[in-house]
């Protein structure tokens, strides 16, 4: 993904519009998600998830909305023209458990603080992982710690990456 963006980066460095910045985001969003889902969809197969094509759907709309989401909170609030542009590229993903995207970010955001909570207090567990694959798997009570650890890295890893492909690039208005 970062070469791809390191490219992008370059064309534009004269820097792009909002629209076109929040595209582009879109886009690293979907191949971001591909990467993820390539990863991991083994690894949910062999714990017994993913057994049908709806399964399966969910997991791949939910990896989107979940990228969504790191793009989201790598930019902030600051950036809302770009994350608006964004979603309008989002408009056709589903709604799985009857979610909206704003109620989705919600519970990683409360996730996301509960663990930094932890982490505060000198503990640690991937709170948002958990999470997270609960909603990729569609059950709540999923709970393995060992693809959870691997995930957690890949948040913390996408998250940075977003933020270093915001950083490169001149927005213009």
């Amino acid at each position: 993904m970062k070469f791809i963006w390191e490219i992008w980066v370059n064309i534009f460095k004269r820097g792009v519009s909002s629209e076109e910045f929040g595209h582009g985001m879109w886009l690293a969003c979907c191949d971001s998600a591909e990467k993820f889902c390539e990863e991991y969809r083994p690894q949910l197969e062999s714990a017994g998830y993913l057994k049908n094509s709806t399964a399966d759907s969910i997991f791949v709309d939910e990896t989107l909305r979940l990228h969504l989401w790191l793009v989201s909170r790598s930019l902030g609030v600051s950036d809302s023209k770009i994350l608006d542009a964004m979603h309008n590229y989002a408009h056709h993903l589903s709604h799985v458990n009857s979610l909206s995207i704003s109620e989705l970010y919600a519970i990683y955001d409360k996730a996301a603080s509960e663990e930094m909570e932890l982490i505060d207090a000198g503990r640690s567990y991937p709170v948002l992982a958990i999470t997270v694959l609960q909603y990729i798997v569609n059950d709540k009570n999923y709970s393995n710690i060992v693809i959870a650890m691997g995930i957690h890295c890949d948040i913390d890893t996408r998250i940075k990456t977003f933020r270093e492909i915001r950083a490169k690039t001149a927005i213009r208005n």
